[in-house]
């Protein structure tokens, strides 16, 4: 019942709002006096102010790229990897062969023993990104992304960690040496984490709605919490859950299957 459920994106209710302002950032308060949200430069301008060096989203300091420096192979870090990932996705083209095993590996995850959990570096190269964060190339095409509300910059992508984590919880209760009793009561407890998610997901992807500004620009404002920002929040919400339900179907599958 619970990995049946369907969220409809595509069912948001709309409202109308008036002429938009610049603000500071990309996610801001609403303005009290009128209710309108206040917005930085629209994708446009930002794209723009990418390629023409003055972007406000500094890109991390190179000591703090261990991770993205990582060599997924000879000469190709995961950083390189990913920029060129993301090129191919906008021809339509998924990542395979030897460069994602790597980056499967520098995820943590066993390309051997655990062939089957492939997909969680395949779906972490297509996570979407939190509404805070967007995404910015440096002058040598290297991907980085930037959290405009702490205005800190980071080489690796926010949601790595939600990836690192389903697959050592798969891995930790399939291979556990738990008693019947004791991996039924583990996924029980599972099942209701998910079920609370689930719950708390909607009610919160419920919260936005999705305008356009005078110039045409897509932006979702949250009107009970009076938050505006040009990336969708309601994405990388529904992906995290999606993914819990991934990983608690997998693991009742296995279950049932002992």
């Amino acid at each position: 019942q619970l990995c049946s459920i369907v969220v409809r994106l595509d069912r948001m209710g709309f409202f109308k709002l008036g002429r938009l302002e610049r603000g500071k950032s990309g996610e801001v308060k609403a303005d009290k006096k009128d209710g309108e949200p206040l917005l930085e430069a629209g994708p446009d301008e930002r794209k723009k102010r990418d390629h023409e060096g003055g972007s406000m989203a500094a890109k991390p300091a190179a000591e703090g790229r261990s991770g993205a420096a990582t060599r997924v192979q000879a000469g190709l870090s995961v950083n390189d990897f990913i920029s060129k990932t993301k090129t191919q996705q906008r021809q339509g083209l998924k990542p395979s062969g030897p460069e994602l095993i790597a980056y499967a590996r520098y995820l943590g995850i066993d390309p051997v023993a655990d062939h089957d959990l492939l997909w969680i570096a395949v779906e972490a190269l297509e996570a979407p990104l939190p509404s805070d964060w967007t995404e910015h190339f440096d002058s040598s095409d290297q991907v980085f992304y930037y959290n405009a509300s702490t205005r800190v910059s980071s080489w690796t992508h926010p949601l790595e960690h939600v990836y690192r984590d389903t697959y050592k919880t798969i891995v930790s209760l399939r291979n556990s040496t738990m008693s019947a009793q004791e991996r039924a009561d583990a996924l029980s407890k599972l099942q209701a984490e998910v079920r609370q998610m689930d719950q708390e997901t909607q009610k919160e992807v419920n919260k936005w709605s999705e305008h356009q500004d005078e110039q045409g620009n897509r932006f979702f404002f949250n009107k009970e919490e009076r938050l505006s920002t040009w990336t969708d929040p309601r994405p990388a919400k529904m992906q995290v859950l999606y993914l819990k339900m991934k990983m608690l179907r997998l693991l009742l599958s296995s279950s049932a299957g002992t």
